[in-house]
């Protein structure tokens, strides 16, 4: 009888003493590409990133073109499906992209330090070095006001949204309108933007200067439910509040 305690005991001991796994960080969310197989992508025609979805989806932007597939992630094991899909642009310093190509090729693991992340081949070796975006414009938006003119009296309410996809979507108050949207940290870049062409009639100037804000943002601000886009030179040009 003694013996079988004693044994129990000792089994107990053995095992408060095993080491337990720690949790590993999720690598979910989004995030800005630092360098990619030790190129840097600061002169690259676009911001190279990518975003990890909750669902194993990965979207991103190599620097030129954008890039959809999805990812598996057990423990800090990490794989980046194969066959990404990817737009086909032209664009400048191509060698940045074909690093971030094959570093994404190559991803087998991954460690997260605070807001940064090194994504890892087989050897353990860096491919893709990462810096979080914490700060977010996505989401639906009311437009208050662009410019000096209060969108209250357009006909129809003025709004835009910022999906995870990087698409932009709105409505000036006459037109629906359409494009799409780079976020760096506080930075935002508003591309490709087209029209319906519905007459405007007394909300022409209202829709111009929506327009023209759209375009010109360079940076964003969200405080709670309330968020400015601002030009070049950190001028507010654009206030939205939450939808």
């Amino acid at each position: 009888m003694k013996m079988g305690m004693m044994t129990a005991a000792v089994a107990a001991v053995v095992t408060s003493c095993a080491p337990t796994k720690s949790a590993v960080e999720p690598i979910s969310g989004k995030w800005r590409i630092v360098s990619a197989c030790g190129v840097s992508t600061a002169e690259g025609e676009e911001p190279a990133f990518i975003a990890f979805g909750d669902s194993g989806k990965v979207y991103g932007n190599s620097s030129i073109n954008r890039f959809f597939g999805s990812y598996s992630q057990d423990g800090a094991s990490l794989s980046i499906g194969e066959g990404l899909g990817m737009t086909m642009r032209m664009g400048a310093h191509p060698e940045i992209e074909q690093a971030v190509q094959k570093g994404l090729s190559q991803v087998a693991s991954f460690a997260i330090d605070g807001d940064s992340a090194l994504l890892k081949d087989k050897n353990g070796e860096n491919v893709l070095v990462l810096v979080r975006e914490n700060e977010t414009i996505e989401g639906e938006w009311l437009i208050v006001q662009a410019y000096n003119l209060a969108t209250a009296e357009a006909s129809d309410t003025a709004f835009v949204s910022f999906s995870a996809d990087g698409k932009m979507a709105g409505c000036t108050g006459a037109n629906r309108f359409f494009g799409t949207f780079t976020v760096i940290g506080s930075g935002v870049t508003i591309s490709g933007i087209g029209t319906t062409r519905m007459a405007a009639g007394p909300y022409q100037a209202t829709e111009d200067a929506i327009l023209k804000a759209l375009g010109e943002a360079r940076s964003f601000s969200v405080d709670g439910a309330r968020a400015c886009l601002a030009d070049s030179t950190g001028t507010a040009v654009l206030w939205l509040d939450k939808k």
